[in-house]
């Protein structure tokens, strides 16, 4: 119990260090990011967003927590072959459809002041269809394994960089929302 009682007061320390870092150093990183590639490097952003996509993906601590669930999951061998011998292949499609999702969303967003991008619901509308009809037709385990791939993928991490590259593509005074949606749907 000394050990809990004393962790505490570190745990508090770490998630404020934590949300300083990402308020001073990650979020302003972003958005200097989006602001850059939206001035002089707009044919680059597809490949930057799908990069930092997977890249954050990769650092998400909530995908470290999700795979954990194969050690107790042993009533499930769906979810074990997923997340055991299949682990690597499992937070790769992961990361590689948050790269897609951040890098369509990022498309979108610098297409919007040439009136060649999308409106937010033409590009959710069909993958929310395709994630509820794949939804209906795969086995109850792996269902619930699909949504949290999905929720895993909007953390601490993950979103803050996002939604900074969103704002420092956004042209002004258009809101730069969306990205987040669209990259909790694609793994999905």
């Amino acid at each position: 119990q000394i050990v809990c009682v004393g962790s505490l007061p570190m745990v508090t320390l770490g998630l404020a260090l934590f949300a300083i870092g990402l308020r001073d150093g990650l979020m302003p990183l972003g958005d200097l990011i989006g602001r850059t590639l939206m001035h002089e490097k707009r044919e680059m952003v597809p490949g930057v967003g799908f990069a930092l996509g997977l890249l954050l993906t990769f650092g998400e601590p909530a995908i470290g927590a999700l795979v954990e669930v194969a050690y107790v999951a042993w009533e499930f061998p769906t979810i074990q072959g997923l997340l055991g011998a299949h682990q690597e292949l499992t937070v790769g499609g992961i990361g590689s459809s948050v790269g897609l999702a951040v890098s369509l969303g990022c498309w979108r967003l610098s297409r919007a002041d040439h009136g060649g991008g999308w409106s937010l619901s033409q590009m959710i509308t069909p993958v929310v269809l395709i994630c509820l009809a794949v939804t209906a037709v795969t086995p109850l385990a792996a269902q619930g394994l699909a949504w949290d791939a999905g929720a895993v993928t909007t953390g601490p991490i993950t979103v803050p960089v996002v939604l900074a590259l969103g704002a420092g593509l956004a042209s002004e005074g258009r809101p730069a929302f969306g990205v987040v949606t669209f990259a909790s749907l694609m793994p999905v």
